[in-house]
């Protein structure tokens, strides 16, 4: 089950007035000590992770200087997709350290969002996949106003047509601005293209190493651009 460290202080305070302890103080500092004491610590709660040839991640790493070349880092980007299950119960949970979480039921109800990201932050509008075409909560709204491109299938996820469209628009944009850009992503069915990109060139990450090598799936959005620089700069 989902135990917060809220939670845990919650439950502390309950058990010290039952014993009627006084001037007990249930900080932050003392819950922290209280977790390592107990050797506890945060996680998130997950299914089995795939594995991931390290062998295969090292090699291309090797040559990523040699992908990179001489482009800019303002001009090295990259894209990929994440879900906003709006729903879903918090799945984080305070465990043992070094041991794994499985097993809860969460709802499936979701937004996909794509975002997109350079090496020195700069970060193109978000791209929100939802079911309905025109939500309840758009009504009498400015979809301009909102920052994010919303677009609507019957899944709520990304398709190889969407994501093409969305390389298109954006391809148009550099065109117009003389600009051209390495986008680094994974090799996703969805991410399939056949259109002729002239301000875009796609560099795809080897099956299967997404846990390892996409910059995107390394942390919270807000430190994206960091994990692409080092990602950049690891030879």
């Amino acid at each position: 089950m989902s135990v917060s460290r809220e939670t845990v202080r919650d439950k502390a305070v309950e058990l010290a007035n039952e014993e009627k302890l006084e001037n007990f103080s249930f900080s932050e500092d003392w819950l922290s000590g209280f977790l390592k004491r107990k050797h506890k610590a945060r996680k998130k709660i997950c299914g089995e992770s795939e594995s991931v040839d390290l062998q295969i991640c090292d090699e291309w790493k090797a040559k990523l200087s040699l992908i990179i070349d001489n482009n800019s880092l303002k001009d090295v980007f990259n894209v990929d997709e994440t879900a906003l299950l709006w729903k879903q119960m918090n799945c984080y949970t305070i465990s043992e350290k070094g041991k794994s979480c499985h097993g809860i039921t969460s709802y499936k109800d979701r937004l996909s969002i794509l975002l997109c990201i350079s090496a020195l932050g700069e970060k193109v509008p978000p791209l929100v996949i939802g079911k309905a075409e025109n939500p309840r909560c758009f009504k009498s709204k400015d979809r301009n106003s909102f920052g994010v491109h919303y677009v609507s299938n019957k899944m709520g996820r990304m398709t190889k047509n969407l994501f093409e469209t969305w390389l298109e628009i954006w391809n148009t944009k550099l065109a117009s601005e003389d600009r051209k850009i390495l986008l680094f992503l994974d090799n996703f069915l969805g991410h399939s293209v056949n259109s002729e990109l002239s301000n875009i060139k796609l560099v795809f990450f080897p099956p299967n190493t997404t846990s390892h090598l996409q910059p995107l799936d390394a942390g919270s959005s807000t430190l994206s651009n960091r994990s692409i620089k080092i990602f950049c700069n690891q030879n």
